[in-house]
């Protein structure tokens, strides 16, 4: 809080923070996010040491996933939204309030009360089986992807579980659906302990 941060995105997976607070100027590197080679933004704020904030003048502040997705949304008014990992933004609120109705998956509780928003608990993987297929316009998961089979947040460790669950995804969406997807990405793929970076290779 208080910090003036500048990020400079590489694509070999990693992120430059500098850092300037008053006189003193920190540099740290930082491997969460690399969504594009020119990011969608100019100021971003570093909040409690992980998310980027970024000043919309529509949304208010927003995390840079979510951002991200709305900077490329292009879908008509009225969608059937399916959100993987739905925990930490604001997207699905702003979503709604756009008029679309969305429902969220993810491990963890979320107690927020949104008008036309639905919600299961718990891992996507095993609850997308019991949901009926084809039948989503878009499919979103920010962030989230990375961490399925790592053993965090309560997801079980399996070696694939992240393509067994863009399986899932796209067996919601009905022909023609599309799915915005953020993760991190590098030169070569890699783990990083609870996290995945991914190359063009195994995100193809």
């Amino acid at each position: 809080p208080g910090e003036t941060l500048v990020i400079n995105a590489k694509l070999d997976g990693k992120v430059l923070i500098t850092s300037v607070s008053g006189n003193n100027t920190i540099q740290r590197n930082w491997s969460r996010l690399v969504l594009e080679d020119e990011l969608p933004f100019d100021r971003p704020v570093l909040r409690e040491g992980e998310s980027v904030i970024v000043p919309d003048k529509k949304y208010g502040n927003l995390d840079a996933d979510s951002a991200m997705v709305l900077k490329h949304w292009e879908e008509p008014h009225g969608c059937l939204i399916v959100e993987i990992g739905a925990n930490e933004e604001d997207l699905a609120s702003i979503l709604v309030e756009e008029g679309h109705q969305v429902l969220g998956i993810d491990l963890r509780p979320w107690n927020a009360k949104v008008k036309n928003y639905a919600r299961m608990e718990g891992d996507f993987v095993a609850l997308a089986p019991f949901i009926k297929p084809w039948q989503f316009d878009v499919a979103i998961s920010t962030s989230a992807i990375e961490h399925f089979g790592l053993n965090v947040y309560g997801s079980p460790e399996v070696e694939d579980y992240d393509s067994q669950a863009m399986r899932e995804v796209f067996r919601l969406l009905h022909p023609g659906g599309r799915c915005y997807l953020t993760v991190p990405y590098g030169r070569e793929f890699r783990t990083n302990g609870h996290w995945r970076v991914y190359c063009r290779k195994t995100l193809q």
